[in-house]
């Protein structure tokens, strides 16, 4: 979400989030990099689905190993058009979204 009502309304709307509510990633292989202390530079392959559609994936991030518990960020850049996503443009044009967006992602998992 970016903050601004308005902007978080129409991007809802254009991304269908009531017809695709789920953003999703599938890992099918994750490559370990450079550690520097408790942090590993990672590289994770798999599928990204959003909006109904499915794409290979490559994201990079970093992974933070503790004792029980496993921090994990990644970034990555997205063309909404990539994923069949529109309704980008308003008022004949005058107003338009970019298609390029952001995706972050901060995970934790802890062992049981």
């Amino acid at each position: 979400l970016t903050g601004k009502d308005r902007r978080d309304r129409d991007l809802r709307k254009s991304m269908e989030a009531d017809k695709f509510p789920t953003i999703r990633f599938d890992l099918t292989r994750l490559t370990v990099g450079e550690q520097i202390a408790d942090t590993t530079a990672v590289q994770l392959e798999g599928t990204f689905t959003l909006h109904g559609v499915t794409r290979p994936a490559t994201i990079p991030g970093r992974l933070v190993l503790g004792e029980r518990r496993y921090h994990l960020w990644a970034t990555t850049p997205l063309n909404l058009k990539d994923y069949a996503i529109g309704g980008l443009s308003k008022m004949l044009g005058l107003l338009k979204m970019y298609g390029d967006i952001v995706v972050h992602a901060d995970v934790v998992f802890e062992a049981p």
